[in-house]
């Protein structure tokens, strides 16, 4: 589906869709021959408009304004279905805003998600993460445009949302970033204005949000976490990032403060350098755990990037009883800590309880079956969530009634995204967080518009980023259904975020205990 009117088309690479019916036999015979030199499809698969197969998944990647063949990957070059549902309602929501803009003569702009919508081993996220993750984005586009009411700050322009698929781990970053480039630096409707989602903190994450920033093409992440996306260690922040989710420092600062009663510690840490979250936590809890004189005795470092990375769990636990500390800091995601945690289950020194804290962040631990069964040994669990439902009810004063009405049954706002997506859960957080990423991204280029004073012209990507500097206290904040989200204009990292922790315990033959509350790393979390 592509832009109507006379302005100048995006780059897109050439591909060839499955309706040969309408073309002659020699006309089809000469595209396949254009595509086969291009080395980048067949005529037999083609991915949509915007979209070119590429890498050792041959997944299709690059901009979209909907259709393309996203989901699990079969390793045959094929997708499920996951994402269809979602990738349609985005489509026609599309097309309603082109439509609007033609026959009312209302302006409108494009926020692209980018994000791997393709999952394959040994991928840390799974097709439900990318799923809901969309589906939080395109509720945030639903509130965006609704009719009548000014939300997002503002009701024009009205919002387009692309997808942007950088292929499994964000591999195939750099092509698709380019194509956001011309669509950036492209004029009149539908030009780029920002990007949001920007998938977890890996190294192909890091080389696409520089890029961008070089650009001027303003960001904002919702589940990014790794405290520094800058290539050069001496580099200030990037400039042009916001993040709806507290850095890693900010989340073991809050974790931290729940351990003040102990006094020996140990980290338990990835040293797999693609994985720039694990490093970068286990560097925080290293410095701040370490403050008022508390001990952190030698930490066991494993490798994600190896097949066997289960088989290193038991020969820590050896170690991890002689030392007998008070608290033990995961840096790592879910993957490895269950069989982290099985392994601890079996330690030989069961009389001693264990205390293991973790911040993965956007899944809920303690409700993993597996998980709840190593707790049965005398393992206590807590654990940090971007954003919950559970959080709304343990503290509802953090939070702003009317972006939770979005999702909360039995509110006045209906809650839109159970009627789009009934039978849905949100309990891990993700179309939360996509949901305040993508209102974030909307707000600002509402407010280019409105302060900038350009009505009769839209916002270029430059003049979006430069409300990124106003996006903070009373007068700029954003009103999260994660939390209030005020900045920082020199980090872009939002003020004393509202972080749920939960601590979980379970008895054999119990129920599993599970314990919410919400803090910050300063304490209470920010009020406008």
């Amino acid at each position: 589906m592509g832009e109507s009117g006379g302005e100048r088309r995006p780059f897109q690479v050439p591909v060839v869709k499955r309706r040969w019916p309408v073309l002659g036999v020699a006309a089809a015979c000469v595209v396949a021959l254009v595509i086969a030199a291009y080395g980048i499809v067949t005529w037999s698969r083609g991915c949509g408009s915007g979209l070119y197969r590429a890498g050792p998944l041959d997944e299709c990647v690059g901009v979209t304004d909907g259709p393309g063949e996203f989901g699990l990957s079969d390793g045959l070059g094929g997708f499920d279905e996951s994402l269809r549902d979602v990738q349609t309602k985005i489509a026609a929501e599309n097309e309603r805003v082109r439509r609007v803009s033609r026959e009312r003569n209302r302006p409108y702009v494009s926020i692209a998600y980018f994000s791997p919508l393709t999952v394959a081993k040994p991928d840390t996220t799974t097709i439900e993460a990318v799923r809901r993750s969309l589906e939080g984005t395109y509720v945030s586009q639903l509130r965006a445009n609704s009719d009548g009411r000014e939300e997002w700050g503002g009701n024009l322009p009205l919002i387009q949302l692309l997808l942007a698929n950088p292929g499994s781990r964000s591999a195939q970053w750099e092509p698709v970033v380019k194509q956001l480039q011309e669509r950036a630096e492209s004029v009149g409707n539908g030009r780029l204005v920002a990007v949001t989602g920007l998938g977890q903190s890996l190294a192909g994450t890091r080389d696409a949000i520089n890029t961008l920033a070089q650009q001027g093409i303003p960001m904002v992440g919702a589940i990014i976490t790794a405290d520094r996306f800058s290539v050069d260690p001496a580099a200030p922040e990037v400039r042009g990032l916001l993040r709806v989710a507290p850095t890693n420092s900010a989340q073991a600062g809050a974790l931290v403060k729940r351990l003040e009663d102990t006094k020996r510690a140990m980290v338990v840490w990835d040293r797999n350098p693609d994985e720039v979250f694990s490093g970068d936590l286990a560097a925080a809890y290293e410095r701040l755990y370490q403050q008022h004189g508390r001990q952190l005795r030698r930490g066991e470092p494993f490798d994600s990037a190896q097949l066997a990375t289960a088989n290193t769990f038991p020969a820590m636990i050896p170690n991890i009883c002689q030392i007998q500390p008070d608290a033990i800091l995961f840096a790592g995601r879910l993957r490895e800590l269950k069989p982290f945690l099985n392994a601890l289950a079996s330690r030989s020194c069961m009389e001693l309880p264990m205390r293991v804290l973790i911040t993965d962040s956007v899944i809920d631990i303690g409700g993993d079956s597996e998980v709840q069964r190593s707790l049965e040994s005398g393992i206590t669990l807590e654990y940090t969530q971007l954003a919950a439902p559970q959080a709304w009810d343990a503290a509802p004063q953090y939070f702003s009634r009317r972006s939770v009405e979005y999702f909360k049954l039995g509110s006045t706002a209906t809650a839109v995204f159970q009627q789009e997506f009934p039978g849905e859960s949100i309990d891990d957080g993700l179309a939360i967080t996509a949901f305040d990423a993508f209102g974030v991204a909307a707000t600002a280029a509402r407010r280019a518009v409105q302060y900038n004073k350009v009505a009769e012209k839209l916002p270029s990507a430059r003049e979006v980023a430069a409300q990124f500097d106003r996006m903070h206290d009373r007068g700029g904040a954003v009103d999260g259904a994660s939390g209030w989200l005020s900045f920082d204009p020199l980090t872009g990292r939002p003020d004393s975020k509202a972080l749920l922790v939960v601590e979980v315990t379970k008895e054999p033959g119990q129920p599993v205990r599970s314990v919410p509350s919400v803090i910050s790393e300063n304490g209470a979390p920010y009020l406008p």
